[in-house]
């Protein structure tokens, strides 16, 4: 989604629980001439959300485009466990309502 958006014009911040990825993706970002700014960021935590939108708007100077991406952990329905349950809700419905919110805010 972030190349796809970069494609089209846009300056992309990235973030990710994970910042194995991010480097990659903002270079491949850059390489196309737009900006582009990784983050890492566990959204499950509504604190690290807030720097991670300040950081955000304070190099891009807005947020125009938000793109929640939901974390998959591939387990059969059977085998989740209560802790799987509330990594998924958390970071699924929690950490999309509390980066929607955070991005409305500026």
């Amino acid at each position: 989604m972030a190349i796809a958006l970069a494609q089209n014009g846009a300056d992309v911040a990235v973030a990710a629980e994970n910042s194995s990825h991010l480097r990659e993706t903002v270079l491949q970002i850059e390489a196309m001439g737009r900006k582009g700014l990784g983050l890492q960021a566990d959204v499950r935590d509504v604190a690290q959300i807030s720097k991670m939108v300040e950081t955000a708007v304070d190099a891009f100077g807005r947020i125009d485009i938000l793109v929640p991406m939901r974390r998959e952990r591939r387990i059969l329905a059977a085998d989740i466990t209560e802790e799987d349950w509330h990594y998924i809700v958390d970071t699924n419905l929690k950490g999309t309502f509390f980066s929607c919110q955070a991005v409305a805010r500026p």
